[in-house]
């Protein structure tokens, strides 16, 4: 039978890992079993700061982002 495993080590035949752990989307948690490639939480922060300053200022959505209604 085999064994799948959360980080219990190579010796198991499959590794079981949770998508959001391995591009580092939650910031305060790092789990010692993910190897991290990349640390999307700080570029997902900045992405959601300039998307809430867009909104909250009315430079987004522009005309070019919504559909009109045919007169």
């Amino acid at each position: 039978m085999p064994a799948i495993g959360i980080g219990a080590s190579a010796e198991c035949d499959g590794q079981v890992l949770v998508t959001e752990d391995m591009p580092r989307l939650f910031c305060d948690y790092v789990p010692k079993f993910t190897k991290q490639y990349v640390d999307l939480s700080t570029t997902l922060k900045d992405v959601f700061a300039q998307f809430e300053k867009e909104v909250r200022t009315g430079i987004f959505p522009a005309p070019e982002h919504c559909f009109g209604i045919k007169k």
